[in-house]
């Protein structure tokens, strides 16, 4: 079993890690170290990789709660009660949701709902 996850993440069973430039998951670092031996871990479990570990997802939680903040500070100072809610929104929706599809495609619909609706 070890041996198959091994092959699946690009390990090889039988030689040691490649420590020569001083990565043990063989020039792995960093989120893509993390990432994989979570994937590891979860495997031998026999669970899904955690799907909040993808770094796509951090990445656009990000980017949506830039936006957000930014709708947070212009609604508050405009007294625009959409661009306030959305940017709250924005800011909260990438602790709720994980999936990649969704998480886009709510973001990009909360993006457009101030230049939709206009009071």
């Amino acid at each position: 079993m070890w041996e198959a996850l091994l092959n699946e993440v690009g390990l090889s069973p039988e030689a040691p890690p490649d420590r020569s430039r001083g990565h043990p998951l063989g020039g792995r670092t960093g989120i893509a170290a993390v990432d994989k031996l979570c994937t590891i871990r979860a495997r031998m479990n026999g669970e899904t990789p955690n799907p909040i570990v993808n770094t796509t997802t951090l990445f656009l939680g990000l980017i949506f709660g830039s936006i957000g903040m930014g709708y947070l500070i212009y609604g508050r100072k405009q007294k625009h009660g959409i661009a306030l809610l959305s940017g709250v929104a924005l800011c909260v929706l990438p602790y709720f949701v994980s999936d990649l599809l969704f998480l886009t495609l709510m973001g990009v619909g909360i993006l457009a709902l101030p230049f939709l609706y206009k009071p």
